[in-house]
């Protein structure tokens, strides 16, 4: 039998009525379970409510077996083959057992259905064709958020990687990731200035200003930005000679005496890789003098840590939209689109000066930041062409 404590978590007295929370794997959080279901418990004792609560899981875990049972056939090779995929897994990785259960439970409930009772297909061969339907579906069918579709599809992916080590099947499946974010918006509509990223900086947090100092006058992406130490940094002489930039900066009256190196990124999850390619890589001059001073009284506070300090890159995400998107208007990669377009277009930068700050491998990537967004017709048009000089 549970103890208080334990019981606590599962249900509780809400005035009169009990409160049944049952553990929810896609969710990964408490789920209420409908008030049809435990309106007989209001008067019901601590001891009875819990046999019903244990009589209510085993129930629900029998029908979803019973469920698969109907989609496949016990000797059916796609669950054979995904029993041993997990159980690979699991002793591979050394897996918890919820972990496990969770997977299983994604294969059993919205992977298998999609791909047996809905297309008709038990060979693993030909899931591949069908693959692009399946996030539809899960909205569609399964009701499902778009993080809770991500699990399914990872799920999935993981999979294929076993089926391809085992040659069962060519190359790993690469499933439609559907997401909630909209669109970024084109770099031509931003403009952010230099006084406007200072201003915050004064009253920000030093995460918040380190993220905004280095993403405007470092023109950083934001998995850069999370993966960069206080070791990372160069000053004078060495900032001058190692920035291939500087000194044609120097020409425009930009540049500072503190460089950075950028020869990694902060992947999902909170472990660090290198840039996506070879021009992410390199010595990045800090242009603005102010914006390097300040910086250099940040700097020591975060003495030979990342920005990230053990924090996932979801979550530094999350704390910039609390901290800085709610003050300063705009993600964190449009801190480095707005640096763009105020040196491209404000300061008329030459467009290969900028390409090899911004670190782009094509040139095309940085012409969106130097041209002119188009001017309105002028109204009342007239002309008189005896006044032309």
């Amino acid at each position: 039998m549970a103890n208080k404590k334990e019981r606590r978590k599962r249900w509780y007295r809400d005035g009169g009525r009990v409160i049944v929370q049952l553990y929810d794997p896609e969710t990964r959080g408490p789920k209420k379970i409908t008030r049809n279901l435990t309106k007989h418990l209001d008067n019901a004792g601590d001891d009875d409510i819990e046999k019903w609560i244990d009589l209510y899981i085993s129930e629900n875990r029998r029908q979803a077996t019973r469920t698969l049972e109907r989609v496949l056939m016990q000797n059916d090779e796609a669950l054979t083959l995904f029993r041993s995929f997990i159980s690979e897994r699991a002793a591979l990785r050394n897996l918890q057992g919820t972990t496990v259960e969770e997977e299983q439970r994604r294969f059993d409930l919205h992977i298998a259905p999609f791909f047996v009772r809905e297309r008709k297909q038990k060979d693993v061969r030909i899931w591949e064709y069908h693959i692009p339907h399946l996030a539809q579906y899960l909205i569609d069918e399964g009701h499902l958020k778009t993080n809770q579709i991500k699990k399914v599809l990872a799920v999935l992916v993981r999979f294929s990687k076993y089926l391809t080590l085992h040659n069962i099947i060519s190359k790993p499946w690469t499933p439609i990731l559907p997401t909630a974010n909209k669109q970024a918006p084109t770099p031509l509509e931003f403009d952010i200035k230099p006084e406007d990223v200072f201003s915050f900086c004064k009253t920000a947090s030093d995460r918040c200003a380190l993220m905004a100092l280095l993403g405007y006058f470092g023109s950083l992406r934001p998995e850069e930005t999370f993966a960069i130490t206080e070791s990372d940094f160069y000053t004078a002489p060495q900032a001058y000679e190692l920035a291939l930039t500087y000194p044609r900066f120097k020409k425009h009256g930009l540049g500072s005496g503190l460089s950075l190196h950028v020869n990694k990124a902060l992947k999902k999850g909170g472990v660090q890789g290198v840039p996506k390619n070879h021009f992410s890589h390199g010595y990045v001059n800090i242009w603005s003098q102010q914006a390097a001073n300040t910086l250099a009284k940040l700097l020591p506070r975060f003495q030979n840590r990342p920005l990230c300090d053990g924090r996932s890159r979801d979550t530094l995400f999350k704390y910039w939209q609390r901290h800085g998107k709610s003050r300063l208007k705009v993600t964190l990669h449009d801190l480095r689109r707005a640096s763009g377009v105020y040196l491209g277009r404000t300061l008329d930068l030459p467009i290969f000066l900028l390409q090899d700050h911004l670190r782009h491998g094509d040139q095309a990537s940085t012409e969106a930041y130097t041209r002119k967004p188009p001017q309105a017709q002028a109204e009342n048009h007239k002309r008189d062409y005896g006044n032309v000089g």
